[in-house]
């Protein structure tokens, strides 16, 4: 039989249809490909430590005081509640002040008030110390619905920071150290480096009123906090697993981009979103994301002082967006201001015992250091000028260069009578000058 030859247009329709099958097959397989789940081997969470440290601060945390007295309110009578953080700026370095953001000339709290609130608080204070006598263990954070505990830690140590101003306030030097400790050591058991700088703050505050006797002790209890100091590159370790189970609880979302946009929002994410949801695939922000922190593992596992290249971002805006981007220099910084204190209250127990300041830091070793902590920022130990009855100690700092104790524009800490809370801008990978003790604190 014999049979017509096709026309143009129906050669046109045959075309075309081959061609949208084509299309079809090839967008099915697209579409299948980007929402394959990746194969990624993810270690189960360790047991937890029982007695753990971290269940006694989340204990202080229930029991603590919602306020901490009152001060006058607008109207006659009026009493207006304040809180822990209000307490904190109005008490910061000692000084009781008015508190911020109440109302123009109303006067500060009274000491008798304020010591009033921390009887009420004892409880807070006691359960503190019996978490004191076990290691910490951090609760593993695999989805991205789980708060951590950081923010809540922050409440206790204000707490004891407030109750170090209090003491202060009242003439007890030794005592607000004692408090000023607690915060710090809650903050390095954490490994929160916000909650340990509350207790620093105060404690340089209160550094040239101390004691040869609580010295010793602040001595003793920062070696030991050093001595359990947990390296960047575990932290990176256990955040780069932990965000691998928070992705993978993503991906088995049915609606899992509409997933991600909502949580693109509520951590304020600032990407173009859309076009990075719709076209980005599981697999592709896992392997972007994963090689980004195996790579940020291997830079921060080597000295800081050593020359090579950081690694970039990943090309994924969402892996760019998940991935830690503060590298190793805020957790060196914050290592840094810590032994720059331990080193100053040697300094300060080597002058109450001899009338004067050494002339080098090795004078410090073993009478009152057991070791001379090392600047992380350079491969040799801090910077030390003795100027006659003082002395300024620092460290060179990110930038690699010994400015002779010119402090970073960065990291400045607040003074007495200021507000603890207004913005510094905390040591940098970018900061220039040094880090000098006592000075450039945040």
């Amino acid at each position: 039989m014999k049979t017509e030859p096709l026309n143009r247009s129906e050669k046109y329709l045959i075309i075309a249809s081959v061609v949208l099958l084509l299309a079809g097959i090839g967008f099915a397989y697209w579409h299948y490909a980007i929402n394959v789940n990746p194969v990624v081997t993810i270690p189960p969470p360790p047991p937890m430590l029982s007695p753990n440290a971290r269940d006694f601060y989340m204990q202080a945390f229930a029991l603590r005081s919602a306020t901490f007295g009152t001060v006058p309110g607008k109207t006659a009578g009026q009493k207006i509640p304040l809180s822990v953080s209000q307490a904190y700026e109005c008490t910061h370095g000692g000084i009781i002040s008015p508190p911020l953001g109440v109302n123009k000339g109303t006067p500060p709290p009274s000491l008798a008030t304020l010591q009033a609130a921390l009887r009420k608080n004892a409880p807070v204070f006691a359960k503190i110390h019996q978490g004191f006598a076990y290691p910490y263990q951090e609760i593993p954070q695999r989805s991205f619905d789980e708060i951590g505990s950081n923010m809540l830690l922050r409440q206790l140590c204000l707490l004891c920071a407030v109750a170090g101003n209090v003491r202060g306030a009242a003439g007890d030097w030794d005592g607000a150290a004692e408090r000023y400790l607690d915060a710090i050591r809650i903050g390095a058991d954490a490994g929160s480096i916000l909650c340990a700088r509350e207790g620093r703050w105060e404690l340089w505050t209160a550094l040239g009123h101390l004691s040869g006797r609580q010295v010793r002790r602040g001595i003793r209890r920062l070696e030991a906090m050093r001595a359990r100091r947990v390296p960047y590159t575990q932290r990176l370790r256990e955040a780069k697993i932990d965000r691998q189970a928070a992705l993978m609880a993503w991906f088995h979302e049915p609606n899992w981009r509409g997933y991600l946009f909502s949580a693109k929002i509520k951590y304020g994410s600032e990407y173009d979103s859309s076009r990075a949801l719709r076209f980005s695939s599981k697999r592709a922000i896992m392997a972007d994301y994963t090689r980004y922190m195996d790579a940020l593992i291997a830079y921060a596992a080597q000295p800081y002082s050593a020359a090579r290249a950081r690694p970039p971002l990943p090309a994924n805006p969402i892996s760019r967006e998940l991935a830690s981007s503060g590298g190793n220099v805020r957790y060196l910084a914050n290592n840094c201001q810590h032994d720059l204190l331990l080193i100053s209250l040697a300094l300060r127990a080597y002058a109450l015992d001899h009338g004067r300041y050494p002339t080098g830091l090795r004078a410090l070793v073993s009478a009152y250091l057991k070791i001379l902590p090392p600047d992380p920022f350079a491969n040799q130990s801090f910077r030390y000028q003795l100027h006659g009855k003082s002395y300024q100690l620092y460290s060179i700092g990110p930038d690699g260069r010994d400015d002779g104790g010119t402090p970073s524009a960065d990291g400045k800490g607040n003074l007495p009578g200021t507000s603890p809370n207004s913005f510094v801008p905390p040591i940098s990978e970018n900061s220039t000058g040094d880090i000098v003790a006592g000075v450039n604190t945040n």
